[in-house]
């Protein structure tokens, strides 16, 4: 046998401590070698992955604990909104589709995720809803939605579905999101991407000394960003739902 190999001994007490037996127990010195030998057959496997299986693994874990501490922001920063019920990766999608039937040609994803953010504030500002329940959070790319940039990749062929799903959720978001495709579909990339940089919601969502980014953007600070930008962006993007902004138009003239 083995140096350092549980004996048939050890294995039979480990498994009926698993199993739960009542009088199963396991002393201090087949239990540390376990875990030694746990962690060596965990570190094995991983080093016979090959290279592109050791990175999806990686970014798997990753995503995971990202979803974790966004569903634990998500339950606290829930209060006083409603939700659409959509899902953040329809949305995007959806936007990515919309925008390559104006323009006939694919979108990158940066600017898709540009998009969902711009949709996300607009709707959260002229309804005190959120879209979906995914959290943006803030890297020094931009905001981003992790489910909609793991899931969509707006540069292959488009998810002509997406509208479809969205619409049979909720009929006013969808046709808002094609609202919003056409309005931004030719807007420039690098101006909404500063714009967005330069607002209280991000900033406030950068990390201090010592943090790490991926910091989530508070609903809170989104709501009061586009209250106070309404008549500058929700109106072009919404207007079908805002007529009081056609009220105040027509009592210019």
């Amino acid at each position: 046998m083995a140096a350092n190999a549980l004996t048939p001994e050890q294995m039979t007490k480990i498994t009926r401590y698993i199993d739960g037996e009542k009088d199963a127990e396991i002393d201090d010195e087949t239990l540390a070698l376990f875990d030694a030998l746990h962690y060596k057959l965990h570190r094995k496997i991983y080093e016979n992955l090959s290279r592109e299986q050791k990175k999806s693994r990686r970014l798997e874990t990753k995503a995971e604990r990202l979803e974790d501490k966004l569903k634990a922001a998500d339950a606290a920063d829930a209060e006083g909104f409603t939700e659409a019920g959509l899902d953040s990766a329809d949305v995007a999608a959806c936007l990515a589709a919309e925008t390559r039937n104006v323009t006939q040609k694919g979108i990158s994803r940066s600017r898709m995720l540009t998009l969902t953010y711009m949709a996300y504030v607009s709707w959260l500002g002229s309804k005190k809803q959120r879209l979906f329940l995914e959290h943006p959070v803030a890297t020094q790319y931009g905001p981003i939605f992790w489910r909609a940039y793991k899931k969509v990749n707006p540069e292959t062929e488009a998810d002509e579905d997406a509208f479809r799903r969205v619409a049979d959720q909720n009929p006013g978001a969808a046709a808002f999101l094609r609202n919003v495709a056409k309005k931004y579909h030719d807007a420039d990339e690098r101006m909404m991407a500063n714009f967005i940089k330069n607002s209280a919601p991000y900033k406030n969502a950068l990390p201090k000394e010592g943090e790490k980014w991926c910091k989530t953007i508070q609903d809170n600070d989104i709501y009061a960003w586009a209250v106070a930008i309404h008549k500058k962006w929700t109106r072009g993007a919404d207007a079908d739902n805002h007529p009081e902004t056609d009220t105040d138009e027509r009592s210019k003239r």
